[in-house]
């Protein structure tokens, strides 16, 4: 039996002996190794010499492959495994073998059985080929090592489903080692330390991750973090300014109290007048107070605070400045909500913001207040609602400044473009982008310039959308946003991909991935989940491609983001479809469309019956498919735009036609 081993140092062996004369030959162990994994096609004799002997002519080249394949197969002569013409050399797949990297990938895509990821990781002694830095070796490397972090993670969080606590915690620790700028891996060995009551190790841990995130990364702590940091007592709240508003606080109240219970023939007027200064101080020192809470993200104490400064302004005489107090503070509420995705305070506040705008009637004031509805229906996939929010707020926005009017647009442009109305987005986008450059406004032009990008890339105008993402590039500098650079990384290695330049996409779409981690922010992680996917599959790595996306949509589902749910099972269902696997295809296209359905996410419920048709194709039930194709015609044709999609959709058609006997023509 012949058995090799990549992980780590390589080793080969036959019937348990050691082929020490291979392994120890660097150019051999390097031919025997690339020929393994791809051992799924014939590879040319031109193409290994090439691979092997780059500085050497051709005929040369040739000649020096042949010398070492003749060493191979005497090495290997108790194992005669490769097959080879004059043209080609393959591994011989009839050969009885065990192969460690197969064994680790077979098993680690059982995310859901603790044995198989047991077995998985018990194969993983190290990493793919160690000491071999040729290029192909070293993205196998990568591939590998990203998914036995996956592995760990999904470990990790299995065991802890299962309040196997302990086994939870020795794998995120695992994973925290091996991924150290992972913010999520770092809050997993956090949160359950807390769980088996080991608060030392979780300040440890968190006292380490704040030393890399500000010294080896120069960033502040995520807002995640932050809020578990807090919430589990492992930030403390500035005591002395804390406590010393807090006796303001209690002295005042206490003072209210007692005139309250003055005597009633007492002066009125000087009663009333010294309670309106007394509940003035009230709201000034609760609002400090929940400033501070709110500065350290204690949230339940600045709300409490907030809405303590809230019902004091009830008592005010002045309703003007009482109106516009109470805004002020709802929209510190508000940014709370969206920190901590209380979505139904959420929404119940932003009413009582809206109300509040236009009880005052100022264009700027009510503007805010629309800009915020419209962010609000963004962040739950709400476009249509957002859109309809967003022609209010754009007639609004023509009697502000040129800064509100940019914003206005943006977000207008922003709303279409999730409900794939792709002229109306490049609109007002591009009226964004003109504004921002008449104010020069150099973020706000960045922004527009990535958002556009988008655009384009959505009509399939993949050179365009270079040129504006590489005048987003030159306008980067140390004070542009994180959050901006990952979206900016993302868009890039997306057209990259899309133009076919595989190593540069890769490099950008891991590094955006690498930002996204390390500042904690899931949306634009499991958007980027997304096109790794689609880079994956156009460079036909369907099982690695099938594993990403499934750890991926678990982390989908527990941030119950629609759009990520109906984008990840479409590329799921896309994998399984050119894995030859139809019935798996349908369970994933069906679990897109349902989302894409609740949401009202048009391009998906298209591309859902896309794929459901090429599935009944996959699986030979052609008038199924017809009815699924016709659909997802349909589906086309409320939108005029031409998009990346149309031919897919169109081709699909016309095959579904043939398979059913009918005239293709022409569309």
């Amino acid at each position: 039996m012949l058995a090799i081993h990549l992980f780590g140092s390589p080793t080969v062996s036959i019937n348990d002996q050691d082929c020490t004369n291979l392994t120890q030959a660097p150019t051999l162990t390097r031919l025997f190794a690339y020929i393994v994994m791809h051992r799924d096609m014939p590879q040319t004799r031109v193409k290994l010499a090439t691979l092997f002997y780059p500085d050497q002519d051709e005929p040369t080249a040739r000649r020096n492959l042949n010398t070492m394949l003749s060493r191979l197969r005497t090495i290997l002569h108790g194992c005669p495994c490769i097959q080879s013409d004059n043209q080609t050399i393959q591994f011989d797949l009839t050969t009885p073998f065990l192969f460690d990297v197969i064994e680790f990938e077979r098993n680690a895509q059982h995310i859901k059985d603790t044995g198989a990821l047991e077995a998985a990781y018990g194969l993983y002694r190290g990493e793919f080929m160690e000491g071999y830095y040729d290029d192909w070796c070293i993205a196998e490397r990568e591939r590998l090592h990203e998914q036995y972090v996956l592995l760990l993670q999904s470990s990790s969080t299995l065991y802890q489903n299962s309040d196997q606590l302990d086994l939870a915690l020795v794998k995120a620790r695992q994973w925290v080692a091996i991924d150290s700028f992972c913010d999520a891996a770092h809050r997993q060995v956090i949160g359950l330390c807390l769980q088996v009551d080991k608060p030392h190790e979780a300040r440890q841990q968190f006292e380490r991750y704040s030393i890399i995130w500000r010294e080896d990364l120069k960033l502040e702590l995520s807002p995640q973090m932050m809020l578990l940091a807090r919430g589990s007592g492992l930030l403390a709240t500035p005591k002395a300014v804390a406590e010393s508003t807090r006796q303001n606080v209690d002295w005042l109240t206490l003072t209210d109290q007692q005139l309250v219970a003055i005597s009633p023939d007492t002066d009125s007027s000087i009663v009333a007048a010294l309670r309106q200064r007394l509940n003035a101080e009230i709201i000034d020192c609760t609002e400090r107070l929940g400033d501070v809470f709110k500065q350290q993200f204690a949230v339940d104490e600045a709300l409490s605070y907030y809405m303590l400064a809230i019902h004091a302004l009830a008592q005010s005489s002045e309703i003007s400045q009482r109106t516009q107090h109470e805004l002020i503070l709802r929209r510190k509420c508000d940014e709370i909500y969206d920190l901590s995705s209380r979505r139904v305070q959420q929404g119940q506040n932003l009413d009582v913001i809206h109300k509040l705008a236009s009880e005052l009637g100022e264009p700027n004031t009510l503007l805010d207040a629309l800009l915020r509805q419209i962010w609000f229906k963004l962040s739950q996939d709400n476009y249509a609602e957002a859109i309809e929010v967003a022609g209010h707020a754009v007639q609004i926005a023509s009697h502000c400044t040129t800064a509100e009017q940019a914003v206005a647009h943006r977000l207008v442009g922003l709303a279409n473009f999730g409900d794939c109305r792709l002229q109306q987005a490049q609109q007002h986008l591009s009226e964004a982008l003109r504004l921002g450059k008449a104010a020069n406004l150099s973020a706000s032009i960045q922004l527009d310039l990535i958002n556009l990008a988008a655009v384009d890339i959505a009509f399939a105008n993949y050179p365009e959308a270079l040129q504006r993402l590489n005048q987003a590039h030159d306008l980067t500098s140390e004070t542009t946003a994180p959050t901006v650079l990952v979206r900016l990384e993302g868009t890039l290695g997306q057209v990259y991909m899309k133009l076919g330049q595989w190593q540069q996409a890769n490099t950008r779409l891991n590094h955006a991935m690498k930002l996204a981690q390390a500042i904690g922010d899931r949306n634009i992680e499991l958007w980027l989940a997304g096109r790794i996917m689609d880079l994956y599959l156009r460079q036909s790595y369907v099982d690695r491609a099938i594993m990403f996306g499934q750890q991926h949509y678990q982390n989908a589902q527990v941030a119950a983001d629609a759009f990520a749910l109906a984008d990840l099972g479409d590329w799921l269902a896309k994998a399984h479809i050119q894995g030859g696997e139809g019935q798996r295809a349908l369970a994933w296209a069906d679990q897109s469309v349902n989302t894409a359905t609740r949401h009202f996410l048009w391009r998906y419920q298209m591309r859902g019956a896309m794929r459901h048709a090429q599935a009944h194709q996959l699986l030979g039930q052609f008038d199924k498919a017809h009815e699924y194709a016709e659909q997802a015609l349909c589906f086309l044709k409320q939108r005029d735009d031409y998009i990346e999609e149309t031919n897919e959709v169109l081709d699909t058609y016309q095959l579904c036609l043939q398979k059913v006997g009918r005239p293709t023509h022409q569309l």
